[in-house]
Formats: C-alpha cells, structure tokens, sequence
C-alpha cells in the first residue's frame, strides 16, 4: 500500500513533466509490479489531472529469423501485440484489460480477461491481424532507436533515467526533481550543474535534488 501512494505521490507532482515514457515487457514481473501499482495511482487521479503516459513495449526484430523476439519468447511478443492493439482500438477497456491480465501473466488464458474488460475477443484477433505486426515494428524501431534493453525503464521529458533500481521512492523524487517548476517542500535541493551523456541523467544525482 505504501507503494501505492509513493506513486501516487509522484504522478501527481509529474504534471509539470511534458512527456513520460515508460518502457516495459509484458511478462516481466518487475514491469508487472509497476503496472498494477500505476493503475491504481492513476484511478485516484482526476482524469482531467493525469499525466501523459505514453506506453512502449520493448521488442527487437531479427532479420536472420526475419521475425519479432521478445526477452520471453514468442507468448511475451503475443502478448505485447495484444495490448498495443486493446490499447490503441478499445482504449476504455484498456486499464480493465491489463488490470487482470497482470493478476496472472503467466498463462496464456487472456481471452478470459478480454471477456472481463467486455473486449470482442473476434474483433480483437482481427485487428491484430490487420495492424499488429505493422504496430510491434514500431515499437521495436523506437526500442532500438532508444537503446532501451532494462526493463521497466523511463523517460522524462526525454532524459533516461540511469540506475534504477526497480524502486518506487527513487523514481517518485527523481521525477519530482526532473519536474519543470521545482521539487517538493522537505526534499533536498541544489544548484549542481549535471554534465549529461547523450541525454542520459542518473538517477542518483536526481535523487539528490540535483536537476538538468
């Protein structure tokens, strides 16, 4: 619950960010976790007050194989296409989709949370068919274009955030810091110049109260 309100805290102040991207993998227990701790952050936010949050899905293309590859194999990049295209064609089932799906990743049932989020499981598979592929190459472009590999990984207002640890509190003051009107009363604050390498921030100068 504590997590749930560190992050809470921070999409809140991270209005002031123009831009957040998020990086993850569908069935990497890591992005799981910050996943279901974001949509329940997001559910107490006032929808006229959320930040843009724009979701990527890290995949690669082998052009040996000339096939798109996951880190989990060929159900993770199922799975990713599926919620590209749930995300872009039934946005308002979107959140209810990945609500219950996250509660068992594991598995291949996703047609039962389909069902759950009331998504046409039939027209689900044909826009899969007619966009997903085309959707997955973008996503996979952006990654390597990005050199994204850890996941999740985030940007801000495109500054990666270097040194992640996988925790909630480091990213809730490193965005608070990044934001474009200040950090918040009580945390740290300096003047210190950062020297960056091409657009990368780590994460612990942020956390210092350091900012770009």
């Amino acid at each position: 619950m504590k997590r749930v309100y560190i992050l809470f805290v921070f999409l809140s102040m991270s209005l002031f960010a123009t831009d957040i991207q998020i990086w993850t993998r569908s069935q990497c227990p890591y992005c799981v976790m910050a996943e279901n701790a974001m949509l329940e952050a997001l559910a107490r936010i006032p929808e006229g007050q959320r930040p843009n949050i724009e979701q990527n899905y890290i995949m690669k293309y082998d052009a040996v194989e000339q096939r798109l590859v996951s880190m989990h194999g060929q159900s993770e990049v199922d799975e990713n296409i599926r919620r590209m295209v749930i995300e872009a064609y039934f946005p308002e089932n979107y959140h209810e989709y990945i609500s219950s799906r996250n509660t068992h990743w594991k598995d291949t049932l996703w047609a039962m949370d389909a069902h759950l989020a009331d998504i046409d499981t039939t027209e689900l598979k044909l826009k899969i068919m007619e966009h997903g592929e085309i959707m997955a190459m973008e996503h996979a472009l952006r990654t390597e274009k990005e050199r994204v590999d850890a996941s999740p990984t985030l940007f801000v207002d495109g500054e990666k955030l270097m040194g992640w640890g996988y925790d909630m509190p480091s990213i809730y003051i490193a965005l608070i810091n990044l934001g474009k009107h200040g950090g918040i009363p009580g945390l740290p604050t300096c003047d210190e110049h950062l020297s960056k390498v091409e657009d990368e921030i780590k994460i612990g100068h942020l956390i210092r109260g350091c900012r770009p």
